[in-house]
């Protein structure tokens, strides 16, 4: 049977090295430890386990022997999204209140916590971390049981510990880059978003300092992008300008001018070091998807990416999930001429080739594919593919020829509206491990949560597909071998001397998560271009 310490800390904001521990076990015994109490647990339950992460590595302790996040528990456990107002339900100061002697108590401890009061006098400090204690213990056991009562057990203790494991391991170890390069980078990245700065200007004939996809809407009159007005207070507007980009100057220059600007602030923010340590939320999203917290590797465009590079003596494989999406799709939908189509082509260049002619928008035509996939009706997609001076035969065509690529692919509608009617009855869509999207009401669905239904089936079942073929990796070839997760896919480190061959084993460990789930279709796995 597995032994769990259940550990609470204060981080000594002053002093990175300083903090201080109390710690309970399954036998209910709470009392204040230091580090090699803690390390020497078999199970360390934990919340913020980066910060106990990035406390070990800067104070040269080693990791415990198993970390786990009861907030990623507590994520799962919630099946509700940071815009539907999740971190209320998935926090847990208020679910270990009752543990407390009093309520000034539970308020000094979560300032103390929070940074926002000083640590009092040693034996207080300890009191109020062995209450916490106490609550950890009891929260997670209730987490526990809610989770397998509700069929979310499998999927925590299968997929999200293990994986887990794995990227505190990363954090840890860090992550190698060239400071060279980096300046370079740099360079590159400020003059990208000073020439795309002049180009919006002059066609906004203002600043466009400040202006983001939420903000962008009220302008757009004044652009060749003025056709997407309609949709600027769409949640997912970013989509509608990445679908345009190919017929708008504003789109593209509003793109490069946005992405240069995340490319600047995640660059500088490395640090002068040549090893960071990115923090990583392993449950970063309501599907499940791992995103990287500090600094934000995911969100850098290929080109930067230049400056990340594996431990010397290595060198670096980037393996991607090709057509990750509708692979998936094709597979639960059961729609066999998706299913054929997607093992014997490229649906996206079969998409440009139906359109345009030639395969050249295939980027474009990924957009369309999945914006179909996940709601967008043929006339929206015809009036971005038209442009702002569409006229009625223009629309008539794109629509016409969109409409008619897609009807040969029923299942996506019929699954569609198959996914919103189970929402619509039982109040959650989720995979086939769990990890449930819940309503927080009843009734029709809006036009939000229908977008959704769908959309959380399919990246939900990706990121379980992903999740398990990084633990496969990091099982069979090592933990060190797998520095970060980009979006759906991995970039790898191995050694020179069996480099092909620990990669050629790697795309079938993400086959064979991908078959795991996904019958009936042939993984596409591709060794590709991790910076271009």
């Amino acid at each position: 049977m597995t032994k769990h310490v259940f550990l609470v800390y204060s981080l000594n904001a002053f002093d990175a090295n300083k903090a201080s521990f109390a710690c309970s076990d399954d036998s209910g015994r709470a009392e204040g430890a230091g580090w090699p109490e803690v390390a020497t647990g078999t199970t360390v339950v934990t919340y913020n386990a980066a910060a106990i992460v990035r406390y070990a590595h800067s104070s040269g302790n080693a990791l415990p022997q198993s970390l786990i996040d009861i907030g990623e528990a507590l994520r799962l456990l919630s099946g509700v999204s940071r815009d539907d107002g999740g971190e209320s339900k998935w926090a847990l100061w208020p679910l270990i209140r009752p543990f407390f002697d009093s309520k000034s108590d539970f308020s000094l401890f979560v300032d103390v916590i929070e940074g926002i009061a000083a640590q009092p006098p040693g034996e207080d400090l300890t009191r109020l971390l062995v209450c916490a204690a106490n609550g950890l213990r009891e929260v997670w056991q209730g987490t526990l049981a809610a989770m397998e009562s509700c069929g979310e057990l499998e999927r925590f203790l299968q997929i999200e510990v293990p994986v887990q494991q794995v990227f505190w391991a990363r954090q840890y170890n860090g992550l190698h880059f060239d400071r060279a390069e980096l300046s370079a980078l740099l360079e590159k990245a400020r003059g990208d978003k000073y020439s795309a700065f002049r180009e919006l200007a002059a066609i906004l004939n203002m600043s466009p300092t400040g202006l983001t996809v939420r903000t962008i809407g009220p302008l757009l009159q004044k652009t060749d992008a003025r056709h997407l007005q309609e949709f600027a207070e769409q949640a997912n507007f970013g989509d509608y300008l990445r679908v345009a980009q190919d017929g708008s100057k504003f789109a593209r220059a509003f793109l490069q001018f946005t992405r240069a600007g995340d490319d600047l602030r995640i660059l500088t923010g490395l640090g002068v070091n040549e090893i960071t340590h990115p923090e990583f939320r392993c449950f970063g999203t309501v599907t499940g998807r791992i995103l990287i917290s500090d600094p934000r590797l995911q969100q850098l465009r290929k080109s930067s990416r230049t400056a990340i590079g594996g431990r010397p003596g290595t060198v670096l494989r980037y393996l991607d999930y090709a057509q990750f999406e509708p692979g998936v799709f094709a597979s639960l939908s059961g729609d066999t001429a998706l299913r054929d189509a997607y093992n014997s082509t490229d649906l996206y260049v079969s998409l440009s080739l139906k359109i345009f002619g030639d395969a050249a928008h295939r980027d474009t035509c990924k957009q369309v594919f999945l914006a179909y996939c996940f709601g967008m009706s043929f006339d929206s997609i015809a009036k971005l593919l038209a442009g702002p001076e569409f006229s009625p035969e223009h629309l008539i065509q794109y629509r016409s020829t969109v409409s008619e690529f897609f009807k040969a692919f029923p299942g996506i509608e019929s699954y569609r509206s198959e996914m919103q009617s189970s929402l619509e009855e039982k109040g959650f869509v989720s995979t086939v491990m769990g990890n449930r999207r819940v309503r927080l009401v009843r009734g029709q669905l809006s036009n939000r949560e229908r977008r959704w239904a769908l959309n959380h089936r399919i990246q939900g079942t990706a990121s379980l597909i992903f999740k398990r073929a990084v633990i496969g990796i990091a099982s069979e070839l090592g933990n060190d071998c797998v520095l970060l997760p980009m979006h759906d896919a991995v970039l790898l480190q191995f050694e020179e001397a069996v480099a092909d061959r620990c990669t050629e084993r790697a795309m079938q460990l993400m086959k064979e998560a991908f078959f795991h789930f996904c019958p009936g279709v042939e993984p596409k796995v591709a060794a590709t271009a991790f910076a271009r």
